[in-house]
Formats: C-alpha cells, sequence, structure tokens
C-alpha cells in the first residue's frame, strides 16, 4: 500500500500540471523572420597537404622500481632524451659536525635572556604558567632563543606571582642556514 502522500502528490498532478503543461505550448515563429542560409562546406584540401601518420616508436624496456618515480602519473614513461636520475652510492661520507667553540660567558647568558619577552603569568587547572616568546610554558618546559649565531636554552624551574626562575641548560652554535632568522627588536 503507497502511503497517503505520494497518493495525494498523484493527484495533484494529474488535475493541476499535466493540463497547464498542454495548454502552454508556444506558437510556431511569426513568418517575418528570414531564416539563415545553411553554412557552406568546408573546402577540400588536395592529398598533397594532408600529413602522413607518423610510425609507432619501439616499446621502451620496462622501468625497474628503483627507475620509476612513484609522483609520476599512471602509465608515464619519460622520452629517451630524458635522463634518469640515479641513486646515490653508499659510499658519502657523513658531514663533520663543526668543531667545539668557547662556551659562552655569564654576561652573553644575561644578554640573551633579555631577549626573552614574558607576556604574562597565569594560573590554569591549579598550575601556574607563563607566555613567554608567544608560547605557553609551565615550569619544567624548556624555553629557547637565538641570539647572536647561538641558540640558548633555560629550563622553567619555577613560576611564581609575578617571578619565574630560569636555570641555564646549554648553547649551541646555530648553523649558517638557520641563523638567518631575525632577532627579536628591543
Amino acid at each position: 500500500m503507497k502511503p497517503l502522500w505520494i497518493h495525494q502528490a498523484w493527484k495533484a498532478l494529474r488535475t493541476v500540471a499535466w493540463p497547464l503543461a498542454a495548454a502552454a505550448q508556444l506558437p510556431p515563429p511569426p513568418p517575418s523572420l528570414p531564416l539563415l542560409p545553411p553554412p557552406p562546406p568546408p573546402p577540400e584540401t588536395p592529398a598533397s597537404l594532408t600529413p602522413e601518420p607518423l610510425p609507432n616508436p619501439a616499446p621502451l624496456p620496462p622501468l625497474t622500481p628503483e627507475e620509476r618515480d612513484p609522483f609520476w602519473p599512471i602509465g608515464y614513461r619519460p622520452t629517451a632524451h630524458t635522463p634518469l636520475k640515479k641513486l646515490p652510492s653508499k659510499d658519502v661520507t657523513p658531514a663533520q659536525p663543526p668543531p667545539p667553540t668557547e662556551t659562552p660567558s655569564p654576561l652573553q647568558w644575561n644578554e640573551a635572556r633579555e631577549q626573552l619577552r614574558i607576556g604574562g603569568y597565569f594560573r590554569m587547572g591549579g598550575r601556574t604558567s607563563a607566555y613567554i616568546n608567544n608560547t605557553i610554558v609551565s615550569p619544567g618546559d624548556i624555553v629557547t632563543v637565538p641570539f647572536k649565531g647561538r641558540e640558548y636554552r633555560w629550563r622553567v624551574e619555577s613560576i611564581e606571582a609575578q617571578a619565574i626562575r630560569l636555570r641555564p641548560l646549554d648553547s649551541r652554535v646555530i648553523e649558517k642556514s638557520l641563523s638567518s632568522t631575525p632577532e627579536v627588536p628591543k
């Protein structure tokens, strides 16, 4: 048995929509409008101008998994003139670490600590936290700041009302490619 709403929809469609659709037939176009002539056929080209089909190239040998780039589209093959990348040999020597440099003086540690920007203190879930250099830190977290080609690290010992205790951990020389980070303005 069909639901009642389907029966009512069919009844409305038979009584209203079909008579309106039959009465809404469009009249033919007026005879005063001129009809456009059909377009002329395309000119025939002589057989001497028709290009000859290219011969099929010789099939290429299948690629090994080392030669195939996994990001190529399915079915893609490099052309014969495209050189394939060679995998690096296993004889590559690792880069040597930079020679150890002098440790920074307490004055340099104090200058680096001045680069820390404390944005505020707050309590969150019974624990006091601070906002330092756009990061929320809690006791036990490590705070890092780059300063004059070195990276200085402190451990947050405690955060009290309007005071924060930091213990210096270590500092290391920043590599040349990373030292281009701008310093925080005073």
